[in-house]
Order: structure tokens, then sequence, then C-alpha cells
């Protein structure tokens, strides 16, 4: 075996003897007979299972834990429900699962109510590796018609994670809980407890069609705004995980959006509306859209024409709307020209977004680029001078809608990218970093876009350089970034090259290393070099000490292949110097690794170039031999 392997098995080796050590704790802990003892033992368990995720360790452990709860009290019963519920993502682990449930489901036949409502929970919370357990599911439909509270609050918690799970469990308990909900001897608050467990019943066609029968009842039987809503949301779930009649429950919902009065009742409506559209945008047609758009010029609510416009958002927004059909006069449209510029903030960035989404589809069949262009930037320039946050999320929106109009349209890139580049100086520190981001996501998509505007971010630049009470922020790194961008696969000039330089020696090592790291990526390797040559200075360890040093061989490896003649009569000896330096890079990039992070990948990627530019520097010589 390599060295490397070795040490990882000397470190597994160590980690499973440690692993032995830890499980003998546990065990001397649970025998101890002390009531205190054995708790912190089991409550410390979740963090044993995280530093130790072997399937040996956890069975044994949970084995152990399963008998403490067979034989202890109430107390050390709750805290292993909670270590059950904590250690959800082991479970999986735990191979003997028969002998694990045995133990914890004979506490089932307490006469203590309490130890049997811990009990239910404790098998819901584990019903992942126990889902089809027969006698599981019939303990669960029994203490349902339990006469205490406390035991049927836990057998409906764990009816909810067995119907999750047990296709089987859901089929047999659809008509008890029917049959619960509709009996007068239920308490409210209990019915409003079982109605969930409904949307859970998506296994197959018959379970699914039942439920939705159920909840179709319950929307008649009990018109009390807790219950509608309820409904309408356990209906909507069910609908999207059983895909069963998507359409007529969007019909459905609009039809109550329209004739229940009650503004709550309309909300949850609209949230559904919007889940649907999520989910199976392409299942909505023309008429369903203009019903929506319609309710938002009809409702007085602000808040409900929010979500109105958020509902078309995510129809208009989805690929599948180029199915649908619009007109020019369609109340679609007419949404966007009237609330782009509403007073309500939040529904004007919800309106541009709209536009932005009709204008990128093409969902109309007249030209919106125009309209949405100077929606967005009348909205940025409003929104750029606010330091509020929600201001500031509003202005996120906003800015994205810009990246998408300029993807789906490059032509107006320019444009966009002069507006955010003048705002620059004018907004506040948070607001810079969002027009930042937003004008190299516009770059990424469209490079020729910034070439324009550099002399305007450089001076931006400059100016934040000279204030000597300025920090240096992510802001800056965000313009170098624009900076490398507008120069990709160009050499950078001088005044530029000064600038960042200047930037980096006011800047701490992190935000120095960040631009390092951008300047590799748009290949401008002479800065990258220059910046992790200065940092290197600053390495607080050998094994980054290491790192910097094979990204700076990197960097120069690089650098000299780009200095290849236009003629090409030194490339021969230009990859001979970018291979010697390859090789540097390497072996500092193996020195720079640990047992636990040995830069496998890293390593990789160098070894491989050197291997490609060995080929291309034998190919030239039998060339040059040959000609």
């Amino acid at each position: 075996a390599t060295l490397p392997s070795r040490q990882l098995s000397n470190i597994s080796f160590e980690q499973e003897q440690d692993a032995n050590s830890a499980l003998a704790e546990l065990d001397k802990a649970i025998r101890s007979g002390q009531i205190g003892v054995q708790c912190e033992a089991v409550v410390k368990s979740p963090r044993l299972f995280e530093k130790y995720p072997f399937p040996i360790l956890i069975n044994s452990a949970m084995l152990k834990i399963a008998d403490v709860f067979h034989a202890g009290n109430n107390f050390i019963r709750l805290c292993i429900l909670r270590v059950a519920q904590q250690s959800e993502k082991h479970l999986d682990k735990i191979f003997t699962a028969d002998e694990f449930t045995r133990r914890i489901f004979g506490v089932i036949h307490s006469n203590d109510p309490v130890a049997r409502a811990i009990t239910l929970r404790t098998l819901g919370s584990v019903a992942s590796i126990i889902s089809e357990k027969k006698n599981v599911h019939h303990s669960i439909i029994l203490s349902l018609d339990s006469h205490d509270a406390v035991e049927v609050e836990a057998a409906m918690f764990a009816a909810e994670k067995f119907c999750e799970k047990s296709k089987t469990f859901a089929a047999n308990v659809c008509d008890k809980i029917g049959a619960m909900i509709s009996g007068l001897a239920t308490p409210t608050e209990m019915k409003l407890g079982l109605i969930p467990i409904l949307q859970h019943m998506y296994h197959d066609t018959e379970t699914a069609m039942k439920a939705m029968e159920l909840c179709q009842s319950l929307l008649t039987s009990f018109p009390a705004v807790k219950f509608v809503t309820l409904t309408l949301q356990t209906m909507t779930q069910l609908t999207v995980k059983s895909l069963l009649n998507l359409q007529d429950h969007v019909i459905q919902l609009l039809t109550i959006l329209k004739s229940d009065p009650r503004s709550s009742v309309k909300a949850v409506c609209l949230d559904n509306l919007r889940l649907l559209a999520l989910r199976a945008a392409y299942l909505w047609t023309a008429q369903n859209l203009e019903d929506v758009a319609e309710f938002s010029f009809k409702t007085p609510s602000s808040v409900l024409k929010v979500k109105a416009v958020c509902v078309l958002n995510a129809v208009c927004g989805n690929v599948a709307v180029t199915l649908i059909s619009l007109t020019p006069d369609t109340a679609v449209l007419k949404v966007c020209r009237e609330f782009c510029y509403h007073p309500n903030i939040e529904l004007a960035s919800q309106a541009v977004q709209l536009l932005t989404n009709l204008s990128k589809f093409k969902c109309v069949p007249c030209d919106l680029t125009s309209e949405a262009v100077g929606a967005i930037q009348t909205h940025i320039l409003l929104l750029v001078s606010s330091t509020e946050e929600q201001h500031l999320t509003f202005l996120r929106m906003i800015l994205r809608c810009a990246v998408e109009i300029c993807r789906s349209c490059t032509d107006i890139s320019d444009m966009i990218v002069q507006t955010l580049t003048n705002l620059i100086g004018l907004s506040e520190e948070n607001s810079q970093l969002h027009i930042c981001e937003c004008l190299a996501a516009i770059g990424s998509e469209c490079p020729s876009a910034l070439d324009a505007v550099s002399p305007h971010i450089l001076a931006s630049l400059t100016t934040a350089i000279s204030d000597n009470f300025r920090e240096i922020t992510q802001v800056q790194v965000h313009m170098c970034t624009l900076l490398f961008q507008a120069g990709c696969q160009k050499p950078m000039s001088g005044p530029i090259h000064g600038q960042v330089m200047a930037c980096i020696y006011k800047a701490s090592p992190w935000v120095v290393y960040k631009v390092a790291r951008q300047a590799m990526r748009y290949c401008q390797y002479q800065v990258a070099y220059d910046i992790l040559s200065s940092l290197n200075l600053k390495a607080v360890t050998e094994q980054v000490h290491y790192w910097l040093l094979g990204l700076q061989h990197s960097c120069a490896a690089e650098n000299k292949l780009k200095q290849v003649k236009g003629d090409n009569s030194d490339l021969v000896s230009c990859i001979a110097d970018a291979m010697e330096m390859y090789v540097k890079s390497h072996v500092t990039l193996k020195a720079a690794g640990t047992p636990t992070n040995p830069l496998e990948f890293s390593c990789a990627y160098v070894n491989l170039r050197v291997n490609i530019l060995q080929a291309h520097h034998l190919l030239l010589l039998s060339c040059f031999s040959l000609a």
C-alpha cells in the first residue's frame, strides 16, 4: 500500500479503537443502576453517533438503550425518545430492527398511559425502519380510541409518521380517521390534529381518492375558518404528492377564492395555488391565469394582491408557460402595467418580475423588453439608496430580473450595465455588494458588456482605496473580480494591475486570498502570482505556506504559457518551463496535504496538467525532428 493509504488505515484503526472505548463507557454507564448516570449516557448518544457513525456501534448502542427503555422510568424514556428523534439519519444503521422493536414495544402493554404515550412517540420516531410491523400498526389504531388525551395525541403523532412510510397502514387507518373526524364525541382540537394525517395517504390511487373524498366532505361539514384552511392545505399536499386531479384542484381553489368572503381563506387558496403552480405549471390554462389576474384587480387587500401576483409569477416563471396562448389584451399583462409602479414596493417588485418573465418567455405576441428594462431601471434607482433590509430584499429581486432580461436579450446588456455602474459610487455599501454581484452575473453571460465600464469600476475602486479610514471588504473583492472579468484572456493593463495590488496591501489576508482566487479563475495569472507572493509571507502554518506556494507555481506555469510569441518560435521552451513549474507545484501541494486532508483532487489535477504538457512537448519535438 502507498503511504497515504497506510496513514488512512491507521486513522481508521484509531477511530475504531476509540469507538470501542466509547461503547464500553456507554455500557458501563447504562449498567450502573444510577438514574442520573444512565440519563447522562443516553443524552450523549447522538453526539457519539455523529462522531463514530459505524453501524456496529450504533446498532449495539441502540439495543442497550432499548433495554433501558424497557426497564426504566418515564423520565429516561423521554430522554430516549429525544435520542431517537435526534438520530433519525442514523436509524438505517440498526440492522437488528426486530430485536430493537421488541424491546421498545413491550412497554405498550403498560398500565401507565404516559408510558404508552412515550412508547407510541418513540415507535413513530423510528417508523422509517419498522414501517411494516403489523403489531405496531394494530397498537396505534387501538390507542386512537383511548380515553387518555395524552395517549391519543401520541397515537396521532405515530399514525402520521407511519402513514408517511407505510402504504398498508395508510390504507387501514383512513376509514378510522374519517370516523373519528365525523364522530360527535371527538373534540374539535383532536379533529384538527387528525386532518393533516390525510396528506400522507398518497401511496396508491385508491387510498388517495378515499382521502380526497373525505377532505371534500369536510369542506361542507365543517365550514369554520380553521377547518377550511387546514383541509385545503391537506388536499393540496395530497394532490402534489399523489399527482391526483391536479387541474380539478386548481379549479376548486379558484372557485373558493372567488366565492368565500373570508380573507384568511383567500390567502390560503392563493398560497396553495402557488404551490400547485410550482409543482405543475404545465397543467395551468390561460383561463386559470385570467381568473387569478382578475382577482388581483378586484380585491382591496394589498396582501392578497401580492399573493395573487406571486401565483402568476410561479406559472409564468416556468418554461411551461410557453404552452399557454395569451392574447395582447390579456389581464396578466394588465396586472404588470397596473402594479409595476404601485406604492406598495413588494407588489411593484412582484409585478416587475412578472413583466420580466413574460418578456423572457415571449408569452404575449408583442415585444415587452423595453417595458421590462424601463421598469427594472426605475426600481433600481428607487431602491439603491435605501438601507432597510426589506428594501434590499426587493433590490435583489429586481437585480435578478436584470440578469434574466440580459440573458434572454443580450442586446440590452450594455444599457443595464451602464445604469448599474453609474450607481456603484452613489449607493450604500450593502447595495454596492448586490450591484457588483449582478454585474458579475451579467458579465458571465455577456463578457463584452463590461469592457466599456471598466474605467468607471476602476475609478470606484481607486476611490475606495484612497479613503484611509475605509476597510477593504467584499465590495472591493467584487470590483476586482469585475476588472478580471472584463479583461479575461487578455493581459491586464498597468493601471488596473497597480490598483489591484494597492487594494490587497490594505486588505486582510483572507480578502487578499479571495482576490487571488478570482484572478486565477479569470486567467489573470500574473496578478494572481504577485498577490500570492505577497500573501505567502503571512502564512501562519506550514500547510498554508505550501498550499499558497503550490498555487503560486501553478500561476507561474500558466503565465509562462501565455507568454508564447505569436510565431510560436519559443513554444517548446515555454512548455518545458511550464512543466518544470507544475512539477514544483505538485511537490509543494503534496507537502501541503495532511492525513485528514491529503489534497487528492488538487494533486491529481496538477499531475494531469503535467501529463498533458509533456505529451504536447514530445509531440512538438517529434515534429521538429521530422522537419
